[in-house]
């Protein structure tokens, strides 16, 4: 693992983040955490290859210039399963992403999750 430190900065056009919730579910966003919190711009996916996480991921690799430009944060909740990860990484091998990151959600993340619980 990267020694703690400065974050890195990834711009908003060429990145997402994903957060992985409780019972399987998987919630997406594009903006900054804390924007996409205050404008209501999380969305929720599945695990679906065709129509749940790899289609947010082929749909904005294909506005970028170079399908590689394309970073994705992983952040799986406290209540996720391993499995949930597995398979989010699973979907950056069947879609050729090849700079992603898992990490801890933040404040607003966490905040998001917490709401979604049943």
């Amino acid at each position: 693992m990267p020694k703690d430190g400065d974050s890195t900065k990834i711009p908003r056009s060429k990145s997402l983040t994903v957060l992985l919730g409780n019972n399987n579910r998987i919630f997406y966003y594009y903006n900054e955490e804390e924007e996409a919190f205050k404008n209501g711009q999380i969305f929720q996916t599945f695990y679906s290859e065709i129509n749940g996480l790899g289609n947010i991921i082929r749909r904005k690799q294909s506005e970028l210039d170079k399908r590689k430009q394309l970073t994705i944060v992983i952040k799986p909740g406290e209540h996720s399963s391993y499995k949930n990860l597995v398979d989010a990484l699973d979907e950056m091998l069947i879609n050729g992403v090849t700079r992603y990151a898992i990490t801890d959600p933040g404040k607003y993340d966490k905040r998001y999750l917490e709401q979604q619980k049943p």
